[in-house]
This record gives C-alpha cells, structure tokens and sequence, in this order.
C-alpha cells in the first residue's frame, strides 16, 4: 500500500496531467468546506482524447526529427548513393578479374567515404531505424485510442 503523502502527490499529478477530475460532494446543501469531500474519477473518454491529443504531437514530433536528420545528412547520403553506383558498376564489368574489382571497390569506398563519414552514416541509419520503430508504436497507439473514442461515441 501507497502513503496518503504519496497518493496525494500522485493524485494532484495526475490531476495537473488532465487523466483524472475532481467533483464535490456536499454532505448538506451548504456544501461547507467542512462537511464536504472531494471525489477523484475518471472520465475515459476525455482522457483519451487528451491521449489522442499528446500522441498527435509525439507523432509529429519524430516525423520533423527523422526529416531533420535527413536533411543534416543529405551530402552524405547521396555521397553514399554515388559509391554504391560506381560500386555497381564495377562490380557488373565483366572485362575485370575478380582481384581488380575488388582493389578498385576499395579504392572507390576510401575515395568517398572516410572512416568518420562511414560512422556518421552509421549513426544515421540507426537513428532512422529507432525514429522508425518509435513512429509505429505511435501510429499502432494512436489506432487503438481513435477505436476506443469512435466506439465509445457510438454506444452513447
């Protein structure tokens, strides 16, 4: 079991965040601050929506880090993209034995990318797929709140 200290910090949270409201309830119909009690609930509906509300923003908050990013990295990017056409290339000529392709490989991958590049690049990719990853859970949250608001509107 909780303290009462900590509940009511926990309560008066809460109740900042919007997940839960108070309502008065009067012993008499004076509602006198003494014989009254203060009632915490629940409304679902508006805190889901408030839910709905707060994962919209955390949605367009990675979807603007992720175009970020990308742009912050674009000469890297297509710095990549070029060696690994070049890469492609050498790699389909055939006229080329099998040790002179792969001397010329890596004479195109030091030329164009140095090792610092290769793991800002890596870093990249593997804050894309976090950014990614993040985006679905949200997208997969925000379904399973705009499903409980729409069949909630709909049995009242």
């Amino acid at each position: 079991m909780m303290s009462g200290k900590e509940t009511r910090e926990l309560l008066y949270a809460m109740l900042e965040e919007g997940y839960i409201q108070t309502k008065p309830i009067g012993r008499t119909n004076d509602f006198a601050p003494a014989r009254t009690f203060v009632l915490y609930y629940v409304d679902l509906p508006q805190t889901v929506r408030g839910l709905v509300e707060y994962t919209c923003k955390m949605l367009r908050n990675i979807i603007l880090r992720r175009a970020y990013e990308t742009k912050e990295n674009r000469l890297l990017i297509e710095r990549q993209v070029k060696m690994e056409s070049i890469i492609e290339t050498i790699s389909a000529d055939e006229t080329l034995d099998e040790e002179t392709r792969k001397q010329q490989m890596a004479e195109v991958e030091e030329m164009y990318l140095s090792t610092a590049d290769r793991q800002t690049l890596e870093k990249y990719r593997r804050a894309q797929t976090v950014l990614n990853a993040a985006e679905t859970e949200c997208e997969r949250a925000l379904f399973a709140f705009r499903l409980f608001v729409e069949f909630s509107q709909r049995s009242c």
